[in-house]
Parts: C-alpha cells; structure tokens; sequence
C-alpha cells in the first residue's frame, strides 16, 4: 500500500498545485513539513566508451582541429547498368556547419576505396587508422560556410567501373583532411539529412544515341570516421568531459541516504558547471544531454546497467538542457526526475549506484562539454530537493 499511497499523494499534489510546477502552491496545505534540501555530490569520474554507430548520422564531418579529427566515407549505389554511357559526372556535397578555428577554407582529399566497408565502419579500428592506399581521385579547397554546395569532379573511367560493381561490392571514396592544410572542421549533409535537396548527390549525363538526359542520383551509404584523440585530452583527469564524436559520458553520485525515508518529492534539480574556456564546444551541435539512473556498477565503471525505465514512461526519459555555462534541468524535467527517479529510489523500487549523463546526439559529431566537478571546488555538482515530509494532507 505504500507505494500506492504515494502514487495517490503525488496525483493529489498536481491537482492542488497552480502554474508554477517547481514549487508548491501558496494554497496547498500539507500536514507535514515542507523541506529544500541542497545534497553535494560525493564522488564523480567519466568513461571513455568504445566507438559508435555514425551511419545513421544527419551529418558528414571532414577536417582536424585542437587534436580531433574526421574523415569520412561514402559510396552510391544503383547506378544504371555498365550498358549505358554514363559522362560528365560530379559528386555534389552540401555544408551544414563549421567547427573549429579561424581558417577561411580547407584543402581536402578524395581517394579511391579499395577496401570493403560496412555500416559499422567507425567502430574498426583499421578504419579509425587508415592510411588511404587508393589513387587520389581529387584535391581541392572547401570553403568553410553554411550551406554551400561542393562539387567533385568524377572521372568517367571511375564511373564505369562503379557501374560495372554489384552494389554489395561498392567501396566508393574515402575524404580527408590534406597534410597541408590549416586545420579546421567542415560537416556536411549525409543520406540521412532531413532535407533531400542536401543530401549527397551523383550527378551525371546519360547518352544515348539521339540524346543525353542529366540525371541525379541520391541514394547509397555514408559515414564519418572520428580518430582517436590524437592530445590525450580525456587522460586529464581533472575535469569530467561529455563528448560526443568519441563518446565520452559523466557519472555522478549523491548520497541519498541522507534523506528522510517517508518523504512525497515535489521535484529535484541537478546542476552542474561548466569551462567557460572550452574552445572544444560545436556550436552546431545540440546542448542537450541524457541524465540516466545507473541501478548497477562495478568499482572500476568497466560495466554498469542503466535503469530501462525511459523504455517505457517517457516521464523517466530526463534530459537535461544547458543555460550559459550551467548545466541544468528545465521545470518539466525537474517535476519528473524528482516525482519518477529519486522518488522510487527512496521508495526502493529502483536501485541506485550513479547518475549518468550523456550528450543526446553521440554519434552526430565531435563536440566537448568539460564540466567543473568535485576536484574544481566550488564548483561541484548540486542536487536541490523539493519534498514533504509525509504526516498528512488536505487542501
């Protein structure tokens, strides 16, 4: 009945509560004490996780900046048969964003792919160490904007041959950063962009003997390659990094048995700073990061469980948002993180070890949060819990 009773309270608390969800009603009157209890965090670490999944990635990235670098491979598929004459083809890509310094353009490689290559490219580490080894196909400067469109001379003999090639075989082309070149990074469209006029695009003439008809074909496979680190930034342990690109996530543990154990939870807010030095944040990408429950954890974090709730109640699916150089929680998140996380972790419905924060879009491209933790006083990370003591209630 316990927990049932608390299900009732908190339904109660909703429906006597006004606009201002973070903190009770001036109206509502509990026969209990309502308490702010403020918990510092008593231990914090990340992880460096294995390489993930891009090939589902809105985003392309090619170039190097601060010890970060991307490539990327890509390859169409269904092209018309080897029996039609195929000429004056080019590849057309689009830019979506520019990361890094100053630099107005980048020179950047294509070379032939003699390599096969799956959809799970970027977890090989042959391909996160590749040296290419096929004929330089192109070599040229992309100006560094938003929206511009690239083009890629392709030489007729390359098309034949890639229409000669059953599409399970395609290896396509891999594109690179040029040694010389300043360094900064240039993302662009992928086959999965949400605009199809963006998209990577192979765009030929087709002849007959009477006529020749532009074409353009959109459809095939992409990915980005992310490195390792090549500065060892993650060995610094001072701070605590969120990355994505290579991901990299943030646990965090407060010491909840400090609160009273018969207590309704009206909402928790979780803050966390971070640099305002960090030159390694994408403007491009989304600042919005998974706060997730972790139910178990070896000492060393070599294998943890994150609670599967969010599955199923998209309450429990907390994402936190940043607001200058904090990381925090909006109302919505807070009410559910407090009423459907901590809540059942005092009612000991959930077990409890760390929390666990993780940019949204790992896959995306290469971004770095740094956040101020424990080792960088004052700047270690609040919990601010909003409850009642359970004594009674009424309006």
């Amino acid at each position: 009945m316990k927990n049932g009773f608390i299900f009732f309270i908190l339904l109660f608390i909703v429906s006597c509560s006004s606009d201002d969800p973070t903190s009770p009603d001036d109206k509502l009157i509990m026969k209990g004490e309502y308490v702010i209890d403020t918990l510092i965090a008593i231990q914090d670490t990340f992880i460096v996780s294995p390489p993930v999944r891009t090939s589902y990635s809105s985003k392309l990235s090619v170039g190097k900046y601060d010890g970060f670098s991307a490539n990327f491979l890509i390859r169409f598929v269904f092209l018309p048969a080897d029996t039609i004459s195929l000429d004056s083809a080019h590849i057309e890509l689009t830019g979506q964003g520019v990361f890094g310094s100053n630099e107005l353009s980048i020179t950047v490689n294509a070379y032939k792919v003699e390599d096969p290559w799956d959809l799970d490219a970027n977890k090989d580490d042959y391909w996160r160490s590749y040296t290419p080894n096929g004929d330089l196909i192109f070599s040229g400067d992309f100006t560094l904007s938003d929206s511009i469109k690239y083009k890629i001379p392709i030489d007729s003999e390359l098309i034949k041959e890639w229409q000669s090639t059953p599409d399970s075989s395609q290896t396509g082309l891999y594109f690179t950063l040029d040694p010389g070149s300043g360094e900064s990074i240039e993302e662009i469209s992928s086959f999965n962009t949400f605009s199809a006029n963006d998209a990577p695009k192979l765009i030929f003439k087709r002849s007959t003997d009477s006529t020749a008809v532009w074409d353009t074909l959109i459809i095939g496979d992409d990915l980005t390659i992310f490195p390792p680190d090549e500065n060892g930034l993650f060995q610094n342990k001072q701070n605590l990094y969120i990355a994505s690109g290579n991901p990299v996530q943030t646990f965090i543990k407060f010491d909840l048995s400090v609160l009273p154990e018969k207590i309704l939870i009206y909402s928790a807010e979780l803050f966390a700073d971070t640099d305002s030095t960090n030159t390694l944040i994408n403007p491009n990408h989304t600042s919005e990061f998974y706060l997730r429950l972790v139910t178990e954890a070896t000492d060393d974090l070599s294998s943890f469980t994150i609670d599967s709730g969010f599955v199923y109640n998209y309450k429990e699916n907390i994402i936190m948002g940043k607001d200058g150089n904090l990381l925090q929680l909006d109302i919505g998140n807070k009410i559910n993180f407090g009423q459907f996380i901590i809540q059942k972790i005092i009612n000991k419905e959930k077990d409890y070890k760390w929390f666990f924060l993780q940019y949204v879009l790992e896959n995306q491209s290469i971004s770095v949060e740094r956040v101020m933790g424990i080792k960088t006083a004052p700047h270690k990370e609040k919990l601010i819990i909003k409850y009642f003591k359970i004594d009674g209630f009424g309006c």
